[in-house]
């Protein structure tokens, strides 16, 4: 019988401290994503959720496929856009937990080498905020079969916000955590 080696359980202990950081921040971007988008649709109502133009519940909102309808845009990036909606929402969800899981892996590999630059967590946390944004939004997006690029101001200011408050800062401190652990032990 095999036992661990020391290593093994450190590459062990990273990729769960990933993997757990990423389901957390690609839940808390996909939840600010909803809100946002319902209050963008004038409470769900342009979504024409339940037949009529007005406004829904948030609930409602919920329940009545708001949600889908962001996963269904993260995987048209991808995929035609009349493949089957509930294979359209279902690819949008590994898409966005895997988009979440690459920038959070990333931060974590180059967080120590940061740290020395920067020194600062909260720092890091807004540049890489700042860095996920402009990723997504001038490269990955314009490179993918959605075509659009950020063309107002205050919907990019919100964008990033909300990158790197729902990504940024938990990935950032999530990384800090982990990497001051390390040299404790």
């Amino acid at each position: 019988m095999l036992l661990p080696t020391s290593t093994d359980h450190k590459g062990q202990d990273v990729f769960r401290t990933i993997s757990i950081t990423s389901l957390f921040t690609g839940t808390l971007d996909i939840v600010a994503a909803n809100i946002y988008f319902y209050f963008k649709a004038d409470h769900g109502a342009a979504l024409k959720l339940t037949g009529t133009d007005e406004p829904v519940s948030f609930f409602t909102y919920l329940t009545h496929g708001g949600p889908g309808r962001i996963f269904s845009y993260i995987a048209k990036a991808v995929f035609d856009p009349t493949t089957h909606e509930k294979l359209l929402v279902a690819w949008g969800v590994v898409l966005h937990y895997t988009i979440a899981f690459l920038f959070t892996g990333f931060l974590f590999l180059i967080y120590p080498a940061v740290m020395k630059w920067l020194k600062n967590r909260h720092v890091i946390a807004i540049a890489y905020g700042v860095c996920i944004w402009a990723i997504m939004n001038l490269a990955v997006v314009p490179l993918s079969k959605l075509d659009t690029t950020p063309s107002d101001l205050k919907e990019a200011i919100i964008a990033g916000f909300i990158q790197t408050l729902m990504i940024g800062l938990p990935v950032a401190w999530a990384a800090h955590r982990f990497y001051s652990k390390k040299q404790a032990s």
